[in-house]
């Protein structure tokens, strides 16, 4: 699902043509590489996606989001 509350918003995600069959059946999340950064949690490391807007969510005037 996208543009919903709590998922990505369509204009962040990669769509077929609606005349061509591509392979790609549903939405999928483009990958941003500046939306990820590194975290360590009891001394595991993980990478937490951030700075993806929010379906409704405008872009901060200080950062501009990513699909924007």
């Amino acid at each position: 699902m996208v543009d919903v509350e709590g998922e990505y918003c369509l204009d962040d995600c990669i769509l077929t043509s609606p005349t061509i069959y591509q392979g790609i059946l549903d939405p999928v999340v483009l990958h941003v590489k500046t939306a990820y950064r590194l975290r360590v949690q009891n001394g595991v490391r993980y990478y937490e996606q951030w700075r993806m807007k929010y379906p409704g969510q405008q872009s901060h005037f200080l950062v501009k989001a990513p699909g924007s």
